[in-house]
């Protein structure tokens, strides 16, 4: 089995569709975490800032060549399980995408409806992947991305065991303002030190943009399949307990306040932009407007008792 990564693959229409697929990811993700909630008034205050914004802006994530595909198996500590082909990566267990089981589908088991999924306990579910989770992120690093990239390969009753990750095709792409930002913060260090802290802030922030994402996307899934702020609020409580870095959850509390990652119905900007903008999130984690708003708060005030503990 091969994850086809070739931008021309065999036949005109797959050539040019996935030609569009990379592109457009890369467009789309630009949008992810950060807006500019008044574009005129950013135009007519701070022109320079609005061009390096609209023109120099990059997604801070973005799908990975097959080279950077391979860094993100090895340096994940996956080559059990992916390899390098002709064509793209190689699959080493197919059994794994014949016979595994998605946490996505065991979220979304009621609307599936197939007796495999049905028994599966959620929480317990949501425990051993962020368990997996956490073991990645302190043995290798930040991961890229997680949506619908857990997969359970064995299931013993109600309960699914033993995640792995789906093919790291997610790689970062730091903003160099960030970086400078961190750089001037840190003031009169050597270059060595200067360059330790900035691998190291980054990596924190990686991870937290990780468990956001993660956490967001569960509690769209969850509210949207239960109706249940309650359970949501469960949902997110076991995700929080089984993580337990409350420093990693501290930065993911900080991006949800500041408005990350960016969600439909926002109130600004006004007009086009304010349904552009959102739209890979739209997709990537579920999200809608009519919920946006609670999950939002729900995933503050979990965070909340947790880091005040």
């Amino acid at each position: 089995m091969v994850y086809d990564t070739r931008i021309l693959r065999p036949g005109i229409i797959k050539g040019i569709a996935s030609g569009i697929d990379v592109a457009g990811d890369r467009i789309l993700r630009t949008y992810d975490d950060h807006v500019v909630q008044n574009p005129k008034n950013m135009l007519l205050k701070h022109p320079r800032k609005f061009l390096e914004f609209t023109f120099g802006s990059r997604a801070p994530r973005h799908r990975g060549s097959t080279k950077q595909i391979l860094e993100n198996v090895k340096r994940l500590g996956l080559i059990e399980y992916y390899g390098e082909h002709p064509w793209g990566i190689e699959i080493k267990k197919p059994e794994i995408f014949k016979k595994g089981i998605a946490l996505q589908d065991v979220l979304r088991a009621k609307e599936i409806g197939d007796p495999v999924l049905i028994d599966i306990d959620p929480l317990q579910a949501l425990r051993e992947a962020t368990i997996y989770i956490k073991k990645i992120h302190d043995e290798y690093g930040p991961i890229g991305d997680l949506i619908a990239d857990i997969m359970f390969t064995r299931k013993e009753g109600g309960e699914v065991k033993y995640p792995v990750l789906n093919i790291p095709d997610v790689v970062f792409t730091p903003s160099t303002r960030r970086i400078r930002a961190i750089k001037k913060a840190l003031g009169q260090k050597t270059e060595e030190e200067i360059n330790l802290r900035v691998k190291k802030v980054l990596a924190a922030e990686q991870k937290a943009t990780d468990v956001l994402e993660y956490l967001v996307h569960t509690a769209f899934e969850v509210i949207g399949q239960s109706g249940d702020s309650n359970y949501t609020r469960r949902a997110l409580d076991v995700i929080i307990e089984a993580y337990a870095d409350k420093h990693i959850l501290s930065l993911v509390k900080s991006f949800l306040k500041r408005g990350r990652p960016t969600l439909p119905g926002m109130e600004k900007p006004k007009g086009p932009l304010k349904y552009f903008f959102p739209l890979h999130n739209k997709v990537h984690l579920s999200a809608n407007a009519k919920h946006a708003h609670e999950v939002r708060q729900l995933a503050i005030e979990e965070l909340t008792k947790f880091t005040l503990q």
